[in-house]
């Protein structure tokens, strides 16, 4: 088959599995959407029918469905705002920033908040000057660190370790916790954007972090046991470092 249309045909071959991963995700979405809807509407529907002002328990009832319908709404606003957010994410504006002190900061922010968890970072690098966009790096790393968080959660002596190795090719990053750790069933579907209402987030942060990654010609790959925990682990070519 001559070179250009072996080229063609590759192309269209990448093009109709996107197309087929846009159709699942909007799929997806779209269940996640209409899931609250009938409820909502049947809790509505059930108040107007048995409203009674003069009914001295009605307004705990009114408060409670109030309170039931807000949870929901969030829920909706929270995936609206994560597909806005991950549909229009912008080209990385690359500048000369030091990856260690991006990394310490945000395992402060983190070590602030969270009082179940202990945090190490481990490096022998005191400063390492990389050429990446800091905010979506920032959040490369709040994503990692929040899934490491909610793994170890309620876990007992629940660690996070996140280290850094520098060679003559590569910056070495990775986030190791020893919480729960991540199915078989998810493992195959652990970077693909799927959404939902449950307050525990939707499953587009580590997408997201993909994205971010393969923007900055990097790459991302994980281990995880269950009951034993996960590691992430990034590679970011030195080529792509001042």
């Amino acid at each position: 088959m001559p070179q250009e249309q072996q080229t063609r045909q590759d192309r269209e071959e990448r093009l109709a599995e996107q197309a087929q991963a846009n159709k699942e995700l909007i799929r997806n979405l779209a269940h996640e959407i209409k899931n609250p809807l009938t409820p909502m509407k049947l809790s509505i529907q059930q108040l107007m029918r048995v409203y009674d002002p003069t009914d001295p328990g009605m307004t705990d009832r009114v408060k409670k469905m109030m309170e039931s319908l807000i949870e929901q709404i969030d829920g909706l606003t929270r995936i609206a705002n994560e597909f806005s957010n991950f549909a229009k994410m912008p080209e990385p504006t690359r500048e000369m920033h030091d990856i260690v002190a991006i990394i310490q900061n945000c395992i402060s922010v983190f070590e602030n908040e969270t009082k179940t968890t202990s945090f190490e970072f481990v490096t022998s690098a005191s400063s390492v000057e990389v050429l990446v966009d800091k905010g979506q790096w920032i959040q490369v790393m709040n994503n990692l660190l929040k899934n490491a968080i909610h793994a170890t959660y309620n876990r007992e002596n629940g660690k996070i370790t996140v280290g850094l190795e520098l060679n003559e090719k590569n910056v070495k990053i990775e986030v190791q916790d020893n919480g729960v750790g991540i199915s078989d069933e998810l493992k195959e579907i652990i970077f693909v954007p799927h959404f939902t209402t449950k307050s525990t987030g939707s499953g587009i942060g580590l997408s997201v972090v993909k994205q971010i990654i393969e923007f900055h010609q990097a790459s991302i790959e994980f281990e995880s046991s269950v009951d034993i925990g996960t590691t992430f682990r990034i590679v970011l070519p030195l080529n792509e470092t001042a």
